[in-house]
C-alpha cells in the first residue's frame, strides 16, 4: 500500500499523454479568480511537470486518470462511496464529478487501488483508501473522453 502524506506524493506520478495535453492547456487558461485555491493549481502543475507521461493505452488499470469512477472508504468513519475525477468545467457534486483541482481531486489523481491518501475536508483531514477503479477510460478503451 503506497502511503500520501498530507498532499505530497511518495511514489511515482503517472500521466497518460492526452491527460497531460489536457491539463496543459487547463493551466494554461487559469485564472486566480477562477475560484479554486492557488495551491491546489500550483500542486496541479508540479504534478504535470514531474509525472511519467505514459501513452494512454499503457496506464496501469488501477491508476485514477481523468474521467475514472473510484470507490473509495472514509477511514475515519468507515463509509463507502464513489465519486469521478473531472476537469473543472466537468465538476458538478451532484453527480459526484469532483475536480482535478479541488482539494478531493488533487489528492486522488494518479494515486492507485490501495493507496492511502489524506483530503482536507473543513477544518480537519480525512483519511481515504481507493478500494477500485470501478471505471477507467484507458481500460474500456475510451481514448476520447
Amino acid at each position: 500500500m503506497r502511503e500520501n502524506i498530507g498532499l505530497m506524493e511518495v511514489d511515482e506520478l503517472i500521466l497518460t499523454d492526452v491527460d497531460q495535453l489536457r491539463l496543459r492547456e487547463l493551466l494554461n487558461h487559469f485564472s486566480p479568480c477562477d475560484g479554486v485555491a492557488r495551491e491546489y493549481v500550483e500542486l496541479l502543475s508540479e504534478w504535470v511537470k514531474q509525472a511519467r507521461v505514459v501513452d494512454q493505452r499503457n496506464v496501469p488499470r488501477d491508476v485514477v486518470t481523468m474521467n475514472s469512477l473510484i470507490g473509495m472508504r472514509d477511514l475515519d468513519i468507515n463509509e463507502k462511496w464513489s465519486c469521478t475525477l473531472a476537469l473543472p468545467q466537468d465538476a458538478d457534486l451532484v453527480a459526484r464529478k469532483v475536480s482535478v483541482v479541488a482539494p478531493l481531486g488533487a489528492t486522488i489523481r494518479d494515486r492507485r487501488v490501495g493507496d492511502t491518501v489524506q483530503c482536507p475536508v473543513g477544518s480537519g483531514m480525512r483519511h481515504l483508501c481507493i478500494e477500485r477503479v470501478y471505471y477507467q477510460p484507458e481500460a474500456a478503451g475510451d481514448y476520447h473522453l
